[in-house]
């Protein structure tokens, strides 16, 4: 994929090949070995006509998740309101954690 490198550090939104989008920040890319890694990414998801966010796991430890390359789509920049919602959601959820 062309220009990652660009991205690191802000909010992207990932499609995967399933159909799958995601939305986290982008934290790492490792260009050699193909792969990306995400904090704390959410599946996003469509509840009655809304968009909404649902954690990508929910069994497991999501501070950190990397995906390989050969399973994504596609990787943008998030819209402006997507990333504050996103960042808000963090912000509440670190909260809460406390």
């Amino acid at each position: 994929m062309y220009g990652l490198e660009d991205l690191l550090n802000d909010v992207v939104t990932i499609k995967l090949v399933s159909g799958v989008e995601l939305i986290g920040k982008m934290i790492a890319y490792v260009k050699k070995d193909k792969f990306v890694t995400l904090q704390t990414p959410q599946t996003v998801i469509i509840a009655d006509e809304d968009l909404a966010v649902i954690p990508f796991c929910y069994t497991g430890q999501i501070d950190q998740v990397t995906f390989s390359l050969d399973n994504v789509l596609a990787i943008v920049k998030s819209t402006e309101k997507s990333t504050q919602d996103y960042l808000e959601l963090l912000k509440s959820t670190e909260e809460v954690d406390k």
